[in-house]
């Protein structure tokens, strides 16, 4: 089975009519969560959203059981799981931080669960992952491991790779996130526009034609196969605002204001700015 990975928190989307066209694709995704996961789907309403890079279609449905709820999303145009999750159980800490609240696992029986999880769904794509590592998201009694598969391409680009994210509640060892990106197999496309092309297109467009990037401007090959091939080059500039400090005099504050510009590899056309 294909499957795409979403990174926790980012891809809310925006929530979209129930298009004819996707009444197939829906059922289809159901039948996706039943066969994976073990439990029936009937009767339960879906919830259509389109991810914030605007391309994907998702499908989101919510089950209720006496131990809480889970929601499953399903990408409704590669027809793979996308992402699963659920409250975790809360965590009582004390003063210093310390669970008080009592955990099942360490975190060693936790990783093994996780990885566990991560094999499963994500099949051969699994061991092109190198490495799992420990997230600064992991809170206390929650192990968030996630996992990428270096960038291919020279240069090399996102969205060709495999990665993972899993969580695991220490308090009674559930798995309450668990997200997966296996993009479609496609070979690396040579770009038209080079990065320093691509970067004096982005400095033009600022209106600061001599302004370099804040950070090293990378590709992003389009994981659906549809040919699509594009630079993301961010530049930071400062604003200047008047305030009246305290003393009650006039003061300028400078803040950064960063500049994200997308521009198409192949015709250097910008696509998207933010």
């Amino acid at each position: 089975m294909t499957t795409r990975l979403l990174a926790l928190g980012l891809m809310t989307g925006v929530v979209c009519p129930v298009q004819a066209s996707w009444k197939t694709a829906v059922d289809d995704a159901r039948s996706i969560i039943e066969e994976v996961f073990g439990v029936s789907l009937k009767d339960v309403p879906v919830e259509l959203r389109r991810g914030v890079l605007g391309d994907e279609q998702m499908a989101t449905f919510r089950v209720e059981d006496p131990a809480g709820w889970r929601k499953y999303v399903v990408d409704l145009e590669l027809g793979a799981l996308a992402r699963y999750y659920s409250d975790p159980p809360e965590v009582e800490v004390d003063a210093d931080g310390n669970p008080i609240t009592p955990l099942a696992i360490g975190k060693a029986e936790a990783r093994g669960i996780a990885m566990s999880e991560a094999k499963r769904l994500t099949g051969a794509a699994f061991d092109k992952i190198p490495e799992w590592r420990e997230s600064p998201l992991s809170t206390v009694g929650t192990l968030h491991l996630v996992g990428e598969a270096p960038a291919v391409g020279d240069p090399p680009r996102d969205g060709l790779t495999p990665r993972g994210s899993v969580a695991v509640s220490l308090v009674n060892g559930t798995i309450v996130w668990y997200g997966q990106f296996v993009p479609i197999a496609a070979d690396p496309i040579p770009p038209k526009i080079s990065k320093d092309e691509a970067v004096k297109i982005g400095a033009e467009r600022l209106g600061q034609p001599d302004a370099k990037p804040d950070h090293e401007p990378t590709l992003y090959q389009d994981s659906y196969g549809r040919g699509e091939l594009t630079w993301m080059v961010r530049f930071v500039t400062l604003i200047e605002q008047k305030e009246i400090g305290p003393d009650g005099k006039e003061r300028v504050n400078r803040y950064p204001v960063g500049h994200l510009y997308t521009i198409d590899a192949l015709t250097g056309e910008i696509v998207k700015e933010e």
